[in-house]
């Protein structure tokens, strides 16, 4: 298969089978995040993170429910607060490893119904950095508390850059 420049949804379309959302201590948070989860429930940041997050290693993270799952992970894997969700979960499955790692993302794709099979590596790639990139999901220079999972902007500019030149080359 050539490679093309591909839109986000033709290599990911979230199923909502919540999967992402199992484990604990994966959603880190920024500043943002807290600020946009605490207007979503009327809560100041400072009280939103009180009350639905607790600092490790120098970052604030989601607690996880008893379930296992994040605390805002409701029936049948649907995110309870999926329209203020933080932007690590909006950014899944355009994580660093994802698109800077063919083995990553065979191991991601394995456990994610939602990534698309059968899309080459560098259409995946490409696709996300655009996603991430339109949508302002990146890590800045100098931003502290930014999870790691985050793409730095420069990366995400040159991955653009990359596919935009092997297109031009295919026509």
């Amino acid at each position: 298969m050539s490679e093309r420049l591909l839109a986000h949804d033709a290599v990911f379309s979230c199923l909502r089978c919540g999967d992402c959302c199992r484990g604990r201590g994966g959603i880190v948070l920024r500043e943002s995040d807290s600020e946009r989860l605490a207007a979503f429930f009327g809560l100041a940041p400072a009280a939103f993170r009180g009350r639905y997050a607790e600092k490790a290693h120098g970052k604030y993270r989601l607690r996880g429910g008893e379930n296992g799952f994040c605390v805002f992970s409701g029936s049948g894997g649907l995110c309870a607060v999926h329209a203020a969700r933080p932007d690590i979960c909006r950014a899944w499955p355009f994580f660093r490893g994802n698109l800077v790692d063919p083995v990553s993302l065979a191991m991601a794709e394995k456990g994610c119904p939602g990534i698309a099979k059968g899309v080459a590596f560098g259409e995946f790639a490409g696709a996300g950095a655009r996603y991430l990139l339109d949508n302002g999901i990146f890590s800045r220079p100098g931003e502290e508390g930014a999870p790691s999972a985050l793409v730095r902007e420069e990366v995400l500019r040159q991955l653009a850059a990359a596919r935009n030149a092997a297109e031009r080359e295919a026509q």
